[in-house]
């Protein structure tokens, strides 16, 4: 018998973004000199940071000075940790998501539905029923080409 899987664990940022870029060169090749603004939910993999975005979790307070002077936090040398990590937090805030640079480098947008609002993204009605269909067949030696093909079908299916 074959293992059940969750795919979910195979799709992380790392390949959302390759798929992404590779998302933008299609559309570019077939649709030349367009401008695509691309709407995106709140899902983890959607939403990550430049390398270069402060992360406060598990730092001394040496490494939040440093954070401090690298993002030019204002009057970091009298904060204390606590004071230095939400004013980190708060430039961290302020950058955003990976995928809108990758975009705007390009001449894209990218949009974000707001957070919690699943009533007002009619397609996620559309979604849930593509991917219930892929997890059902999904099992442990399942290949990300097999996925394609289920994803393909199940796409062309609705």
């Amino acid at each position: 018998k074959k293992e059940t899987k969750n795919y979910h664990n195979m799709f992380n940022y790392q390949f959302f973004k390759a798929w992404f870029v590779d998302l933008i060169d299609d559309l570019q090749h077939e649709l030349p000199g367009e401008r695509f603004v691309f709407v995106m939910d709140n899902a983890g993999y959607h939403l990550n940071k430049r390398a270069s975005a402060p992360v406060v979790y598990h730092q001394r307070k040496p490494e939040l000075i440093e954070m401090a002077k690298m993002h030019k936090v204002p009057g970091f040398e009298s904060m204390t940790v606590l004071r230095l990590k939400d004013a980190l937090k708060e430039v961290r805030h302020r950058i955003p998501p990976e995928v809108c640079d990758i975009a705007r480098e390009l001449g894209h947008d990218v949009v974000f539905t707001p957070p919690h609002q699943s009533d007002l993204q009619p397609i996620e009605m559309v979604w849930a029923n593509v991917k219930a269909s892929i997890a059902r067949a999904y099992h442990s030696e399942t290949s990300m080409d097999d996925v394609r093909a289920m994803l393909l079908h199940s796409l062309h299916s609705v």
